[in-house]
């Protein structure tokens, strides 16, 4: 992952996987607007 704000979205998956979460799991995560996060919300959809 190589963007400007890697490190916080890395942060975001290292706590689901540590966590056990499923793609569904992080589809229903409220991740907050305006952020470069929210866009694992839009990327795990199914």
């Amino acid at each position: 992952m190589m963007c400007a704000r890697a490190t916080d979205m890395i942060s975001q998956f290292g706590a689901a996987i540590v966590n056990g979460l499923t793609l569904e799991d992080m589809g229903k995560v409220i991740f907050p607007h305006p952020t470069f996060s929210e866009g694992i919300s839009e990327a795990v959809r199914l």
